[in-house]
């Protein structure tokens, strides 16, 4: 079962069966624009063609509950190595 948070318009979601790239969030954004941003240091992975105020408000979020975001990647890996997708 994915991570999702709903701001306004904006969808975020960790998804339990990834295991690429640096720990990050998917974010939809109205008119289905998608991005990735890297937990740990917000950067922007893939931007795709998020409104740069989806990004401020997705960075402004995501700074504010970094560590719960790497709680819940690490525990999605964990699940992922144990061959489970439910908490």
């Amino acid at each position: 079962m994915p991570y999702h948070r709903t701001i306004g318009s904006i969808d975020i979601f960790i998804y339990d069966r990834e295991s690429h790239g640096p720990a990050h969030v998917h974010v939809w954004c109205k008119k289905g624009t998608e991005g990735l941003i890297a937990i740990e240091t917000l950067e922007v992975i893939s931007a795709g063609k998020l409104p740069p105020a989806c990004l401020k408000a997705v960075k402004k979020w995501m700074g504010e509950r970094r560590d719960e975001l790497m709680a819940v990647w690490s525990q999605a890996r964990e699940r992922q190595h144990q061959g489970g997708d439910t908490p």
